[in-house]
């Protein structure tokens, strides 16, 4: 759902247009928080996935520029979405939005350290796709920890042995029917929560030669959030008895309610919730398992918002691949403008996640002020 058809309409285009126009990313030049010398740093966790970290840094000298996405994954991309490789070839050039790798975690106002949210990425995605967010995110005081899951969901990710995991299609014959997807989507989903229980069982032990960087999160303040199916794996992963009491709220981004099971989807989320959809999937007929999740009574704060105008990939980073023009062709957005999405989704998630940490999520709608993020 990065690219649709659309990319190969542009590609006559493409060969009539400056490459160096055209096929170059459009990242924010600044965070969206406070904390704006943001680092990255990637790291497989013990028998589990591996992520790309994101956190405040301390370091304060000019930091030699590194790249967005390995070539790998930007093959990948090609791959699952069966275009040409030159059309990501750029994002391997592309100077990456964080300015920092591997630099020292900058010190927490708490002396437990920082609170820390592990994101989930959708089908298709990989530790590369949610970069901005995750930067966006960090920049508001957090340890962000993007995942990139080893199930086949996703367009690229490496074993530990370096090996290459691309997207699993479903067979051709298998018709897009909620049994058949809940079924063939179960053990994807099953793989995903594992990680995320490895991911928190890590945290909570702190073991003593983990990264300075991990050393710093504050393992009683841990949240969830995910994009689509990661979003799907953030209902699941909620609802795991190996993560009861460990998890302080749950951000589900555009979720795609399909999968889930209907015991999941009547049980709901057992933490603080919030939903943010987007115009494109509040208006398919696959919203009615989303406010049946939604609605579950839980006994827990629950939010649900709609962002104006927009379509299911304005939550990630494809709509910085491209120049906005283009990108509305590709329909990578809508008709809301990209930074505009990115303040509304940002500053909500952000709202939230604070709500999560100093009353365990309370409050109302009306605490969230952005004009683009309508009720829902």
């Amino acid at each position: 759902w990065i690219l649709l058809d659309a990319t190969r309409r542009t590609h006559q285009d493409t060969k009539n247009c400056s490459m160096g126009g055209l096929l170059s990313t459009r990242f924010p030049a600044t965070a969206h928080g406070s904390h704006q010398a943001i680092s990255t740093m990637v790291f497989r966790f013990p028998e589990g996935p591996q992520a790309q970290i994101f956190y405040p840094t301390a370091a304060t000298s000019t930091p030699p520029q590194h790249t967005y996405m390995r070539e790998a994954a930007a093959e990948g991309l090609a791959r699952w979405l069966k275009k040409p490789q030159f059309v990501f070839s750029h994002l391997t050039a592309a100077a990456h939005p964080a300015p920092y790798r591997n630099a020292v975690l900058a010190p927490s106002s708490s002396p437990a350290g920082w609170p820390t949210v592990i994101f989930s990425h959708g089908i298709g995605g990989s530790l590369e796709v949610y970069t901005q967010l995750s930067l966006d995110l960090a920049s508001h005081g957090y340890i962000v920890i993007a995942l990139e899951h080893e199930d086949g969901s996703g367009s690229y990710a490496e074993t530990a042995k370096g090996e290459p995991i691309y997207y699993r299609f479903p067979d051709a014959s298998m018709a897009y029917q909620r049994d058949n997807v809940v079924e063939f989507r179960r053990p994807f989903l099953a793989h995903r929560v594992a990680d995320i229980v490895r991911v928190v069982t890590y945290l909570n032990s702190r073991p003593a030669d983990a990264p300075d960087v991990l050393g710093g999160v504050d393992s009683a303040r841990l949240l969830i959030a995910g994009h689509s199916f990661g979003a799907a794996t953030c209902v699941m992963a909620s609802n795991s008895p190996q993560l009861q009491g460990r998890l302080l709220g749950a951000m589900l981004l555009d979720v795609w309610p399909f999968p889930i099971p209907d015991d999941v989807l009547d049980k709901g989320c057992p933490v603080p919730v919030a939903s943010i959809l987007s115009t494109q999937f509040t208006e398919s007929p696959e919203c009615a398992y989303t406010r049946r999740l939604l609605s579950a009574e839980t006994g827990h704060p629950s939010y649900s918002f709609h962002l104006r105008d927009s379509v299911h990939q304005n939550f990630a980073d494809a709509v910085h691949w491209f120049p906005e023009w283009l990108g509305r062709k590709m329909k990578l957005t809508g008709g809301i403008k990209v930074s505009e999405a990115r303040d509304a989704v940002v500053a909500t998630t952000a709202t939230f996640f604070r709500k999560c940490l100093e009353d365990s999520g309370r409050g109302t709608q009306s605490d969230f002020t952005s004009a683009d993020m309508l009720a829902w």
